[in-house]
C-alpha cells in the first residue's frame, strides 16, 4: 500500500524552481533506483558518498514515472521532473503534506531493543481490524523517517513508524515531523553509549518522543524498566493518557502467566481486568514482553484484543530477529537461528537464555557465534565479560566468536566451554563448518559492524549449494 501523488498536488507540497508542464500521476516515492517500483516518483538524495542524480536516467529505465532533482539534467528534459533547491528539504515537505493531509492516527515506536519487531506484530494484529499503513524495513533515521512518511496512503487509519537514533535530539526531530498521536517506549537500555555520558541520558533522549506526542495523545510505558517513573511523570507533565505494560509489576498490561514451548509460547495476560490467553507463534522472553506492548496499543486504538491474540499465533520472526533455518548435514540436521541483525547487553542477553531454553536431545550441542556489540564506550570490555554468566547458565556447549571485545570474553570462558576465536570472518566460518554436526543448535548474533550476517549468509549459501537448505517458519 503506498501513497498516489498527481503532479499538481506534488507541486502545492513543494518549493518548486521549474518543472515539466505535462500533469502526471504516480504512486510512491524511491530514493534507490535499483528498487524502482513502476510508477513510482525517483527523489535523488545526494550525500557524501553518493548523488543520486547520477542515478536519474536509470530511475526511468527501471519505470519511474517522475523525478525531483535539484541540479539539471539534460537527458531528461523530455520526462516528467520537478527542480527543487535541495532534495532533502523537498522529502521533509512530502512528509510534512502528507501527514497533513491523511486521516491517519500516527503510532510511532522506540527504545533501545525490540523496535522494529513490535512495529511488525503491531501491524499484524492491526491489519485485520483497520487500513494500516507501517514502515518498511527498519526505515527509522532522518531518510527513513520522511521517506515512509511520504508514502503513506491518505485513507489510512493507523500508520506505524519506528524511531531510531544514536545521538540525543535526533528522536525529538523525527517525533516532531510525525507529531503523534501514540508513543510507545519498548525499553531503556545500554546501547550507543559511546554517544551518551550514561543510561540516564540514553532516557531522557529516549522521551524526547513523549515530548512531541499530541496532548491528550497516548503514552505507552514498559513498567518494568528502571526509568518508568521518570518516563511516567514527563508523559503525565505533557497531558498525555499513560497505559503501562510489565511481565513482574502491578500494570494495565500484566504478563499472568507463561509457559514457554520450543517454538512458541504461550501466555495468560490482564489487559485492564480483562483476562486474555493467547499463543505468541515464536519462542523467547522478548516477544512476550513485545506482545504485551502490542495489546496495549490495541486496546488504546480500540482495536479487538481477541482478534489481535489470534493473529499473534501467525507472527514470523523477521530475518536476523530470530528467524530459523533448517541445515541438512549428511543424514540429520542442524538448526541455526539467525539474531544477526544488531545487538545491544540486553538483546544479547536475551538471544543466550533463548537458545539456552531450547531442549536438546542426547546428541545436540548448543553453539554461539557472537559478534562484538559496539558502540558501548568506555565499558565495552566489561560489557563482553559480563555475557560469560549467561553463557554458562545457558548450558551453551562451543562459543565462536570474532572482534577486538569478543576476544576478552574468550579469554575468560570456562574450560569446558570449547571455543574459537577469530578477526577473520572467514576463517571463522570455516571453522563452524568443520565443527558442525547434525542435531546441533546454533545462534549467532553481533552489531551490525561486527559482520556476523555475513557468517549467516556463508552458512546458509554453502548448504543451498548443497541444495539442503530450507526455512523454518516460526
Amino acid at each position: 500500500m503506498n501513497r498516489s501523488w498527481s503532479s499538481e498536488e506534488i507541486l502545492k507540497a513543494l518549493k518548486v524552481k521549474s518543472a515539466s508542464v505535462s500533469s502526471w500521476n504516480a504512486m510512491g516515492i524511491s530514493t534507490d533506483s535499483r528498487t524502482i517500483v513502476p510508477g513510482n516518483i525517483f527523489l535523488a538524495l545526494s550525500g557524501d558518498r553518493y548523488d543520486g542524480h547520477n542515478y536519474v536516467d536509470e530511475a526511468f529505465n527501471n519505470g519511474a514515472s517522475a523525478a525531483i532533482i535539484s541540479r539539471k539534467i539534460e537527458s531528461i528534459e523530455n520526462k516528467n521532473f520537478l527542480l527543487v533547491s535541495d532534495t532533502f528539504d523537498a522529502l521533509k515537505d512530502l512528509a510534512i503534506h502528507s501527514r497533513n493531509t491523511t486521516k491517519a492516527k500516527i503510532i510511532a515506536i522506540t527504545g533501545s531493543v525490540g523496535k522494529t519487531t513490535t512495529k511488525e506484530l503491531l501491524y499484524l494484529s492491526l491489519k485485520n481490524q483497520f487500513k494500516v499503513f507501517k514502515s518498511e524495513g527498519n526505515l527509522n533515521n532522518h531518510i527513513g523517517v520522511p521517506l515512509s512518511m511520504a508514502r503513506m496512503p491518505v485513507e489510512s487509519d493507523f500508520a506505524i513508524f519506528e524511531l531510531g537514533m544514536n545521538k540525543s535530539g535526533e528522536i525529538r526531530n523525527l517525533s516532531n515531523l510525525l507529531k503523534p498521536n501514540y508513543s510507545l517506549i519498548t525499553s531503556v537500555e545500554a546501547a550507543h553509549l559511546e554517544f551518551f555520558k550514561s543510561i540516564d541520558s540514553i532516557a531522557d533522549a529516549k522521551s524526547e518522543i513523549i515530548e512531541e506526542t499530541q496532548k491528550n495523545g497516548v503514552a505507552i510505558l514498559n513498567k518494568d524498566s528502571a526509568y518508568f517513573e521518570k518516563l511516567f511523570l514527563k508523559a503525565k507533565r505533557n497531558e498525555l493518557k499513560v497505559i503501562s505494560f510489565s511481565t513482574k509489576e502491578k500494570s494495565d498490561v500484566k504478563l499472568v502467566n507463561h509457559i514457554s514451548h520450543e517454538d512458541y509460547s504461550c501466555v495468560k495476560i490482564n489487559i485492564f481486568d480483562q483476562l486474555i490467553a493467547v499463543k505468541i507463534g515464536v519462542p523467547g522472553d522478548h516477544f512476550v514482553q513485545n506482545a504485551l506492548s502490542v495489546l496495549a496499543l490495541v486496546y488504546s486504538v480500540g482495536g479487538d484484543l481477541s482478534l489481535a491474540g489470534i493473529c499473534l499465533a501467525d507472527i514470523k520472526p523477521v530475518v536476523g530477529r530470530g528467524n530459523r533455518v533448517e541445515l541438512k548435514i549428511n543424514d540429520g540436521k542442524a538448526i541455526l537461528i539467525d539474531e544477526s541483525y544488531n545487538a545491544s547487553p540486553a538483546s544479547m542477553r536475551l538471544a543466550l537464555q533463548t537458545l539456552g531454553k531450547i531442549k536438546k536431545n542426547k546428541h545436540s550441542r548448543k553453539i554461539a557465534v557472537l559478534g562484538d556489540m559496539l558502540e558501548l564506550g568506555e565499558e565495552s570490555v566489561t560489557f563482553h565479560e559480563s555475557l560469560m554468566s549467561d553463557i554458562t547458565k545457558s548450558g551453551i556447549d562451543i562459543v565462536f566468536s570474532s572482534g577486538k571485545y569478543m576476544h576478552y570474553l574468550n579469554k575468560i570462558l570456562p574450560d569446558n566451554i570449547k571455543k574459537f576465536w577469530s578477526l577473520d570472518i572467514s576463517e571463522l566460518t570455516n571453522l563452524i563448518i568443520s565443527e558442525l554436526k547434525p542435531d546441533d543448535i546454533i545462534m549467532l548474533k553481533g552489531s551490525h559492524g561486527s559482520k556476523i550476517n555475513l557468517i549467516v549468509n556463508k552458512l546458509e549459501d554453502f548448504y543451498q549449494q548443497k541444495n539442503n537448505l530450507k526455512r523454518v517458519i516460526n
